[in-house]
């Protein structure tokens, strides 16, 4: 149980990385 909740908190970093790269992306371009 404690293993997969580590494994959602790693996968949530990640996605909130992604978020955060596309967000700055398009503010780059609208520039």
């Amino acid at each position: 149980m404690q293993r997969q909740q580590s494994q959602n908190q790693v996968y949530g970093r990640h996605l909130s990385l992604t978020v955060m790269n596309k967000i700055v992306a398009l503010s780059f371009r609208s520039v």
